[in-house]
């Protein structure tokens, strides 16, 4: 590979920005790009934050939050939580609709009937949206929240 040197440099070391490093940058840049729109929208986990992230950029919360509120941020846009929908995704409860569902606002005896009947049942199922927007288990949370927002 050739760099771009200028002649008044004579053996010093080039520049790290030189147009041929750019466009190597660039392309870099580009295929990583493609790549994370790719798994974006093929991989199930990231469905949420493909909801929330459409383009590949700095977020603002990184600037805004200190560490600790923007850690939790993103564990939450990357799914990286403790909520059912996850937990529910490994171990002994992987392939079972039923360990995801949101224990609060699904009635027992449906949790023992999807056992039983798996695919006959919409169930609801814990996560970020339905946490972020309408259980009664977190209530007091978006209350408290609603003064930040």
């Amino acid at each position: 590979m050739t760099l771009l040197l200028d002649p008044a440099s004579k053996g010093k070391k080039p520049a790290d920005k030189t147009p041929n490093a750019l466009l190597c940058g660039n392309r870099g840049h580009d295929i990583f790009v493609d790549e994370w729109k790719r798994e974006c929208l093929q991989n199930r986990k990231l469905q949420f934050y493909s909801t929330i992230k459409k383009d590949f950029k700095l977020e603002p919360y990184i600037e805004v939050c200190r560490h600790p509120e923007s850690n939790i941020v993103a564990r939450w846009r990357m799914s990286a939580h403790k909520l059912n929908q996850e937990t529910g995704r490994y171990g002994h409860k992987a392939g079972s609709v039923h360990h995801k569902c949101c224990e609060t606002c699904t009635d027992p005896k449906t949790l023992e009937l999807l056992t039983v009947l798996p695919g006959e049942w919409d169930p609801i199922i814990e996560d970020e949206v339905h946490v972020l927007r309408s259980c009664p288990r977190y209530n007091n949370i978006r209350e408290a929240d609603k003064g930040y927002s």
